[in-house]
């Protein structure tokens, strides 16, 4: 397997140009598809987000998930496989309710709805170091994913 990795990490999420007419030189849609076979690809990663596809609590987005079917359909007629990654930075794009504003957390893929931040009651400061580095250098969202792990109710 010789794969590429396709993950659009801001909105639209699901590169709505990948739905779009050719044009303007962009490859787009089946013009990708036949791209990558033709290099010699047989496997595509493709990121989807939680975030995307529950976006308040027991709503699911169809088109979002209509979008993801229809990219993986248009790679298969080409014979390119495609994975399904769960595609998250730190935990969210956005503020969680109890902590501190964001601030260069490069978060994203989680909802901001799902984050339980409870360390004390006591709003912590993000750190400000690329999002790799945060997953142990930020207080508060290391308390997130423990929270998560441990089933804490949002």
């Amino acid at each position: 397997m010789i794969g590429m990795h396709i993950t659009n990490k801001d909105s639209p999420y699901c590169f709505d140009t990948f739905f779009q007419p050719a044009g303007h030189n962009k490859i787009i849609g089946k013009s990708w598809a036949s791209l990558y076979f033709k290099n010699g690809f047989n496997l595509v990663r493709l990121g989807i987000f939680w975030s995307d596809i529950e976006p308040t609590p027991g709503n699911y987005d169809d088109e979002y998930l209509k979008k993801v079917r229809e990219i993986t359909r248009v790679f298969s007629k080409h014979g390119i496989f495609t994975a399904l990654v769960y595609h998250q930075d730190n935990w969210a794009k956005g503020d969680i309710p109890g902590m501190l504003p964001y601030s260069k957390l490069s978060g994203g893929g989680n909802p901001v709805w799902s984050a339980n931040y409870s360390l004390n009651g006591v709003p912590q400061t993000n750190t400000l170091l690329p999002f790799q580095y945060a997953w142990f250098e930020s207080p508060a969202l290391i308390a997130i994913w423990d929270d998560f792990w441990n089933n804490e109710p949002a």
